[in-house]
């Protein structure tokens, strides 16, 4: 039981490594969308409004809620407490919903760079 409770704090620092990453590119989506905003002066297209929300939405999203998570999920897996299971079923299931909601959100911005 152990192991796999050192095992699973092993992977999710590696995974937690990669939250610098997400920012940057979070930086680069946005910056790209409002260069590709002023260079097409499409200013006056409903959907490109749209989906440039939808864009700006990404990394609020993964900063408002999905770091919160991880948060949770690091203060869980550092604690000595024997309930580990217990306590992270909270987070793991927001976690999932984050995931959902990031998957719903990049398609939508594909969907709308497509049939605009």
């Amino acid at each position: 039981m152990t192991r796999n409770i050192d095992e699973v704090n092993h992977n999710f620092k590696m995974l937690s490594g990669l939250s610098g990453l997400l920012i940057l590119g979070g930086i680069l989506l946005v910056s790209s969308g409002v260069g590709l905003l002023l260079i097409t002066h499409a200013e006056g297209q409903l959907w490109f409004q749209v989906k440039m929300g939808v864009v700006a939405a990404l990394p609020l999203n993964g900063f408002l809620f999905g770091a919160r998570q991880e948060q949770k999920i690091k203060h869980i897996l550092s604690s000595s407490d024997g309930q580990i299971h217990q306590q992270l079923r909270l987070p793991i299931a927001n976690l999932r919903i984050f995931y959902a909601i990031q998957l719903f959100l990049f398609l939508t911005v594909v969907i709308l760079a497509i049939c605009h």
